[in-house]
């Protein structure tokens, strides 16, 4: 039995297939609290919810992922945000590493092994982040 596991996790896509398809497949990893979104301004809206992760595509109804990532950092710079991308969007992908992007994934066949990759890495990061500051604490 999978055991859950502790962090939030925010979708943000146009397309409810897609939507559906990375939050079925993070709930069959362990994560839980997934919450997705069709636009950028409910995102936007409940990051009072404080969410650990947003992944979110590059081209959304009402904004593109540029101006999402910037109002998403502007609003909590600790959200880990990651970009999913076509392939030829990566000038996009470069771009946003500028306004503080943690990773992008490229759309395509492997993309949703990229995303648990990159979910793997961050739960690593936050361990060695969460050990660090504890040991400044004694």
């Amino acid at each position: 039995m999978k055991t859950s596991i502790d962090i939030k996790i925010f979708l943000v896509n146009s397309n409810l297939f897609y939507l559906n398809i990375y939050e079925q497949s993070f709930k069959k990893l362990g994560y839980k609290d997934v919450t997705i979104f069709l636009n950028g301004a409910d995102c936007i809206n409940e990051l009072t919810q404080k969410p650990d992760i947003i992944f979110m595509d590059n081209i959304i109804n009402d904004m593109n992922g540029s101006e999402l990532l910037k109002e998403i950092k502007s609003l909590n710079p600790n959200i880990y945000v990651v970009l999913g991308i076509d392939p030829e969007e990566i000038k996009t992908a470069i771009n946003t590493l500028n306004y503080g992007v943690f990773d992008y994934i490229i759309k395509g066949e492997d993309e949703l092994f990229k995303a648990e990759s990159i979910l793997v890495k961050i739960s690593k990061l936050r361990s060695i982040i969460q050990r660090k500051s504890l040991n400044i604490c004694f």
